[in-house]
């Protein structure tokens, strides 16, 4: 294959061969890190990379930005804040360009958030503001780190492409939790695994750590798979695939589909085969999340590069079925009632009723279409307090706001957690609140059997399967924890909404 037609199929790998150099003024380094060549050979119109930290991906999208970028596309390159974006550009991007002498000379405008290169544009933009997400037509996009990103802002990405011919993605990021960002997407792509060959037995296998450092003994108990090793050892220990052979880690090996049907092409990386952090340092990692579900975490989304939920962190089906009575839902009912309203294709909608001792019981549990089946709610519950989404049904909301005792909610992000806003406006009333809190409220009162349901609950068509739709994550790179999921939750944000509701009562829990 001639040159320039190679430049021209794969871009992305020509420059990674030919000149490239990182922020470090190195070329890349294919001997030592052999997974990376399979990744820049691939000219999938639609990659990602679920990872662990420090494994070269962050390089392959300065690559990729230049890359495309001289190849005269339009690349959108999303990172997840302002802080983040700047330091990527300035320590990564800007780098790279000081470094390459044939960047140095493409480059036609050069800011922190637009450079042009030759005939193609780059624009950086934080994925925390809707202001970013107009305007600029793109050829491909970059979404840096997902799952820390703005999740319903990262979906207007796909506006952004809507008139180009090329249409092609590369997200990458640490996971967090299971079916969650890139791990979802993972899910659904060829899932492209490392594997090498066991010079023993012959076999080709993907290095695990689980697997192939540890094995579990009994409960929370594990030992290491090398079983001569000690701590005071200046060693490392070894991995032992299953004949019995120690593992080399940094062996050359093949990325294998493990799910070749499907259409895009998602990578795994690991420490366990990526970087040059040793395996006592991974052992030690391991042994603190043991006693430590935070630390587990870390290791698990930083260091294996896999997703990790942790225990508590979710309403559980169990916890459901524990808050469980013997009463029935009721078509009305005169006692003192609180209602909730999520707005989506319909009006999920619950009705608790406030028992004497301060707890609550769901009464009504259904799915309403109209303004009208909102008033008969109202006729035949004594609601006290009522409270709807705000959007995106923005009208509807107004004209239920504008009820007696009906509020319209919107959130904040205040740190004022416990703290109700409420105002009287023109076209309504409207309580904002911060949304964690009030899911943390709702999980509380479950798990503590303060909020009572109804002895047909898990029957109720998506009641379950929304309340259990979201897990509670911290937010490394905003430094709070939020609640997030890729399934339908209008359920629970009714009942979060409830919750509201009886706040805004005043009447004690």
């Amino acid at each position: 294959m001639k040159l320039a037609e190679f430049q021209k199929r794969n871009p992305i790998l020509f420059n990674a061969l030919t000149f490239h150099k990182n922020h470090k003024g190195e070329y890349l380094d294919f001997e030592n890190y052999p997974y990376l060549r399979g990744i820049y050979a691939d000219a999938s119109r639609n990659l990602g990379i679920m990872k662990a930290t420090q494994c070269g991906a962050s390089e392959y999208a300065v690559v990729r930005d230049f890359a495309l970028a001289m190849a005269g596309f339009n690349v959108f390159h999303v990172l997840p804040t302002d802080r983040i974006l700047t330091r990527y550009v300035k320590e990564r991007f800007d780098k790279s360009l000081f470094f390459t002498p044939e960047y140095g000379g493409a480059i036609r405008t050069n800011s922190v958030t637009m450079k042009q290169v030759d005939k193609g544009t780059i624009s950086f933009v934080s994925s925390n503001s809707t202001a970013n997400f107009t305007e600029f037509p793109a050829d491909d996009a970059i979404i840096d780190e997902n799952d820390q990103c703005d999740q319903d802002n990262i979906k207007m990405v796909e506006d952004r492409l809507a008139n180009s011919t090329r249409r092609s993605t590369y997200i990458v990021g640490n996971p967090t939790i299971t079916d969650f960002g890139i791990h979802a997407r993972f899910k659904q792509s060829k899932q492209y695994m490392w594997h090498i060959k066991c010079p023993k037995c012959g076999q080709w296998y993907h290095p695990e750590f689980l697997t192939h450092a540890v094995e579990q003994v009994d409960d929370n108990v594990w030992t290491y798979k090398d079983h001569e090793w000690q701590q005071t050892d200046a060693r490392d220990p070894f991995m032992f695939h299953d004949c019995g052979e120690p593992i080399n880690r940094k062996q050359d090996g093949k990325w294998i589909a493990m799910n070749p049907g499907a259409q895009d092409s998602y990578y795994h990386i690991g420490k366990e085969f990526s970087t040059q952090v040793s395996m006592r340092e991974l052992c030690a990692a391991f042994s603190r999340g043991l006693d430590n579900e935070a630390e587990m975490q870390r290791f698990y989304n930083s260091d294996l590069g896999l997703p990790y939920t942790q225990k508590g962190s979710f309403i559980s089906v169990d916890e459901l079925n524990a808050a469980v009575r013997e009463f029935p839902r009721v078509l009305s009912c005169r006692s003192p009632c609180v209602c909730g309203i999520d707005v989506g294709n319909s009006l999920h909608t619950v009705v608790n009723h406030i028992l004497p001792d301060g707890s609550e019981r769901v009464v009504f549990i259904g799915e309403l279409k109209t303004l009208e089946d909102i008033k008969q709610l109202c006729i035949r519950f004594n609601i006290i307090s009522g409270v709807i989404d705000a959007m995106p049904e923005i009208r509807m909301a107004r004209e239920v706001s504008a009820f007696r005792k009906w509020y319209r909610c919107e959130f904040h992000s205040a740190k004022s957690f416990d703290k109700i806003e409420m105002r009287h406006i023109a076209d309504g009333k409207k309580a904002m609140v911060n949304r964690t809190e009030i899911l943390d409220a709702v999980a509380t009162k479950i798990r503590e059997q303060r909020l009572l349901l109804p002895r047909d609950a898990a029957s109720i068509p998506d009641f379950y399967r929304h309340i259990t739709a979201l897990t509670r994550v911290f937010n490394e790179t905003r430094q709070e924890y939020n609640w997030v999921g890729e399934r339908a939750d209008h359920y629970l944000f009714a009942l979060a909404y409830a919750t509201v509701a009886r706040r805004i009562t005043g009447i004690s829990v």
